[in-house]
């Protein structure tokens, strides 16, 4: 899943007639994606860690 959507992410690209406006409002949106994407991966490798912890 995180794969697909960091692909995504990185095909992704403004559109070239944005105004300064909306391209800074594309990158928020963008950079809250790839923030969760970076949460999610974080917290998946803490539980695959702490599974490792439970079972040796």
């Amino acid at each position: 899943m995180l794969e697909g959507i960091m692909s995504q992410l990185h095909k992704e690209h403004p559109a070239p007639g944005m105004t300064t406006a909306e391209h800074l409002a594309w990158m928020e949106r963008h950079d809250k994606l790839v923030d969760d994407v970076l949460v999610q991966m974080v917290r998946e490798h803490k539980l695959m860690m702490a599974d490792k912890e439970c079972h040796p």
